[in-house]
């Protein structure tokens, strides 16, 4: 009987190692720092969309595979602009802006594009950013763990209030990058949200 309970304890503790090793791989335990620094100005390339946020990765993989396949245009990150904070706001209500950046260069692929999707140039600006380390899914949860709650903490301690949070995912540096302007207000951002 004591050797099955020092295999049980054995198993319990291998398992709590491991489970620990993938959390620290993931960036869990990482600590997330916010700085303020210059971003943009961006292309933006983007559908509207409406419900929860888990939804937008679906959303972000079409329009980068057709920006891939129809238009040849390789985008250079993923984003998302979500709008509502979905612990107020219904998630079948989340408004927010998600689709791909892409080189400012391509003026008549641009024209061609924008027959199927908005296209947009977020100008360049000061921004709180919060870096987190992406390796697939799971970062993605972790990240907003990690990003948005230290974007929260910032925000409260400058008292900036409400405002709409970028996501850019960068998959060649590795990295989800949450970024809240602190040139832009709210009402900036309600035109992208109005283009039809």
């Amino acid at each position: 009987m004591k050797k099955v309970s020092q295999v049980f304890v054995g198993c319990t503790l291998l398992f709590i190692a491991i489970l620990a090793a993938v959390f620290a791989w993931y960036g869990y335990f990482s600590t997330v720092a916010v700085q303020e620094k210059p971003i943009g100005p961006f292309v933006m390339v983007y559908k509207k969309h409406v419900g929860p946020p888990a939804q937008a990765a679906g959303v972000m993989a079409e329009v980068r595979q057709s920006l891939t396949d129809e238009f040849h245009v390789q985008s250079l990150l993923n984003f998302g602009l979500y709008y509502d904070n979905p612990k107020t706001v219904d998630p079948a209500a989340n408004r927010a802006l998600i689709g791909c950046i892409v080189q400012d260069d391509q003026d008549g692929d641009l024209q061609e594009i924008s027959k199927k999707y908005t296209v947009a140039t977020l100008p360049r600006g000061m921004a709180a950013v919060a870096d987190f380390t992406y390796r697939n899914n799971l970062s993605i949860l972790f990240g907003e763990l990690k990003g948005y709650g230290a974007l929260v903490e910032y925000s409260e301690e400058q008292q900036i209030g409400s405002k709409p949070v970028l996501e850019l995912y960068d998959r060649e540096r590795k990295r989800i990058r949450y970024v809240l302007s602190l040139d832009f207000e709210r009402s900036f951002y309600d035109p992208f949200l109005a283009i039809e």
